[in-house]
């Protein structure tokens, strides 16, 4: 897969989710049965109320879309520069909105491909329902009709990084960390950006963390092709 990708045709993507909610308790009685029920699988011996505060981030339809990261690279004097934008905030259908007018309008075109950590079985699938749930039709890159045949093309470092083994798991931080790849000191749980954004309304904060992984996956990139990772000087962020 790697001899056939080339970096510029690829879009870097991460999205940061929280629940719906702040707490279970301000779930509807409906909402909470269906909670107790799905939950069941994998809550162990958690409560349902700290399952939801722990969990339920991971789950769109219990949880929504805060920010989303996406960017690209180009090559300029003869080294890869990164351009990134964020679309972040309270109102999700804003965030979804403005994100797939950038798709739509700047990468629509059967050469782009997503490439993110996880993204095949998480970021991806979350952001289409999320979609379906706020009344969008999805994007052409989006289309997804259930078969396996079907599913949107995407470069995911999680895979890659398996090479075949559906026993290894490796997260991004450990994947960075195994490679010398500088990241950030501290990535965060899911709960973590619950608690960033119900608790501490700090939305720059979950936008920082959102651009840190998307960069990190880019570095990944570069380094699995064998070029120069990105300096500090090297990566535009875009208003």
């Amino acid at each position: 897969m790697l001899q056939y990708t080339r970096l510029e045709n690829l879009l870097f993507i991460d999205i940061q989710t929280v629940p719906i909610v702040k707490s279970f308790d301000e779930l509807d009685e409906d909402y909470k049965k269906l909670w107790e029920r799905k939950s069941k699988y994998f809550r162990e011996e958690l409560e349902p109320a700290e399952a939801f505060e722990k969990k339920a981030g991971l789950y769109a339809e219990f949880a929504k879309i805060s920010c989303i990261s996406l960017a690209y690279l180009r090559m300029e004097d003869n080294r890869f520069h990164l351009r990134m934008k964020s679309f972040y905030g309270h109102d999700e259908k804003q965030v979804i909105e403005d994100f797939r007018e950038l798709i739509v309008t700047y990468f629509n075109q059967r050469k782009y491909v997503f490439c993110g950590h996880n993204i095949k079985d998480f970021d991806i699938p979350f952001l289409c329902r999320r979609m379906l749930i706020n009344d969008f039709i999805l994007p052409h890159k989006f289309n997804y009709s259930g078969n396996k045949s079907s599913q949107p093309h995407v470069v995911d470092t999680f895979q890659i990084w398996r090479f075949g083994d559906y026993k290894n798991y490796t997260s991004l931080r450990l994947l960075a960390k195994s490679l010398k790849i500088e990241h950030p000191e501290e990535f965060l749980e899911a709960n973590q950006v619950a608690g960033m954004y119900w608790k501490d309304d700090d939305l720059e904060g979950i936008k920082e963390y959102c651009q840190r992984d998307v960069i990190t996956v880019a570095q990944l990139m570069l380094k699995f092709k064998r070029f120069e990772l990105l300096e500090e000087e090297h990566i535009q962020m875009s208003e």
